[in-house]
């Protein structure tokens, strides 16, 4: 379409007037442009609505900046704030300015960059009435935002000028004389070291406080486990399962623990391979993987029963049951169930054993396994008494009576000071009787009737003041006198010594014996 066609057809939209006014393509150009310019127009007055609130937040809150220098800053409140008024009088001027052009869309053009320079130089006369604030202007040529710290004379009509012509953000120097008087706050620089540092010790303190929470922990853990171990009860021994004893050795050097038990003379009788010393220790090793089971007392009761049961012809014997059985517990073997022959001799004498062992005990052992009575009279046991039998020192009572035993009394029958009854009657025994047995001051119960005792009486047996019954008749040979010290025995109620070979008076303290019945001394 040519110029004049479409000058024609703009003539006819007019009114068809039939006058054609002169125009240029830019009208044509604004017209088009009429509506965009109305909505920059709005978003203008939305601008300038924000940018009046920036400033008064940037005026009213101080901002601190660190860099190589101190950089004033001033916070002031603002007085002059954005108006309705002051909009209104913007638009009015604008409309005069633009008044007179002829063409609506030259006006609306006239319009919008009259706003576009007001709206600008408001902004600049704002912030430098602010001092503190910033002025900030989008660079025609750089992406970034420059924010310029004005100062209170330091920003000129110069200054406004170049930022309104070339619409660019221009850091405006401040003048160290102008600001040196106002008291102003200062960027201090920031120290890494001394945060760091504090940041180590910190982690320090926190390790050594954990270091020693942990060291308390244990110890209090190994406190706890130490109370609980001392208070878990020892294992001890019965008769059905024998504890085993803290210093019984290992099998490996068992051979040379049990010589260690022994004393020198039982140490020469296991040179000879056929005695009964010898007999018993290879009888204990058959049982060697057991020995760790026993205590050093039960080891012992073990070698002096086997000892005595070789020694008296254990196998002839009228009654051995489970004697040498190792899966049988010695508290289990054969006893018999009397001490003394009791019933038989007390219808001939009596008195005989009047309440002694009342009630009879229950078991031969004590609660730890260890032999307390030993009862083997006229069981057919033939030979001598062993010096083994004196390690059951545990014995209370000891009856091994009408026998065929022969041998001495030892001396260690004053290892035995548990006796309370001791009957070694009608047996073959020879010799004198032993100043130790002066030592068995519990016993009450001695009898040794019926043997071939000789010399004098030792004179210890009259300390023996718990004896109620002594019995020492049909001892020929087994001579002495009776002392003032008989009066002593004042729990005496038995006294035997006929056919045997005292002399002298009987003293006068014997009457200090209240209890005494029997008499007999011829």
């Amino acid at each position: 379409m040519s110029t004049h066609e479409m000058q024609h057809q703009t003539a006819g939209h007019d009114g068809g007037s039939g006058e054609e006014e002169p125009f240029d393509v830019m009208d044509i150009v604004a017209a088009r442009s009429r509506g965009d310019l109305e909505a920059q127009s709005a978003d203008m007055k939305k601008e300038q609505r924000s940018v009046a609130q920036l400033v008064v937040d940037q005026a009213t809150e101080p901002e601190v900046i660190s860099g190589p220098g101190p950089i004033p800053l001033v916070n002031r409140s603002i007085t002059d704030r954005p108006n309705k008024e002051g909009f209104e009088q913007d638009e009015r001027k604008t409309n005069e300015g633009c008044g007179s052009t002829s063409k609506d869309a030259q006006q609306e053009l006239c319009k919008f960059e009259t706003r576009q320079r007001g709206s600008t130089t408001r902004r600049q006369s704002q912030a430098m009435a602010r001092p503190g604030a910033y002025a900030v202007e989008p660079s025609a040529t750089e992406q970034s935002e420059t924010m310029t710290p004005i100062g209170v004379d330091s920003l000129t009509s110069s200054n406004t000028s170049t930022i309104v012509e070339d619409g660019l953000a221009v850091a405006n120097p401040v003048d160290d004389d102008a600001v040196r008087h106002l008291s102003l706050p200062q960027a201090r620089d920031f120290d890494a070291v001394p945060v760091a540092s504090n940041r180590s010790k910190q982690k320090t303190k926190q390790f050594l406080r954990a270091l020693l929470s942990g060291t308390i922990l244990l110890i209090v853990v190994l406190l706890i486990l130490l109370s609980v171990a001392a208070l878990v009860p020892k294992r001890t021994a019965t008769t059905a399962s024998p504890a085993p004893s803290p210093s019984t050795p290992a099998p490996t050097s068992a051979k040379g623990y049990l010589l260690s038990l022994f004393d020198d003379g039982t140490q020469q009788a296991l040179e000879d391979p056929q005695s009964p010393q010898s007999r018993s220790y290879e009888w204990i090793l058959e049982d060697l993987d057991n020995l760790p089971l026993y205590s050093d007392d039960q080891i012992k009761q073990k070698f002096a029963l086997a000892s005595l049961y070789f020694a008296t012809g254990g196998d002839n014997w009228r009654n051995n049951t489970n004697w040498l059985n190792h899966s049988v517990s010695e508290c289990n073997w054969f006893f018999n169930p009397e001490f003394a022959r009791k019933s038989a001799i007390s219808q001939l004498l009596p008195g005989y054993l009047a309440g002694f062992l009342e009630p009879p005990p229950t078991s031969p052992c004590d609660n730890d396994g260890l032999l307390q009575h030993l009862w083997l009279d006229q069981n057919n046991l033939e030979g001598s008494i062993p010096e083994e039998l004196y390690l059951l020192t545990k014995l209370e009572t000891l009856s091994m009576g009408w026998n065929q035993l022969g041998g001495t009394i030892s001396s260690h029958i004053g290892q035995l000071r548990a006796l309370e009854g001791l009957t070694l009657s009608q047996l073959l025994l020879t010799g004198t009787l032993p100043t130790e047995v002066g030592m068995l001051s519990n016993l009450r119960f001695f009898s040794l009737h019926a043997n071939q005792l000789q010399g004098d009486l030792p004179t210890q047996i009259w300390q023996l003041t718990n004896l109620v019954d002594l019995i020492l008749s049909s001892n020929s040979e087994l001579k002495g006198t009776l002392p003032t010290d008989i009066g002593a025995l004042s729990k005496l109620r038995m006294l035997q010594l006929e056919r045997s070979d005292f002399s002298g008076t009987i003293p006068t303290e014997l009457g200090q014996a209240e209890s005494l019945g029997w008499k007999c001394t011829k």
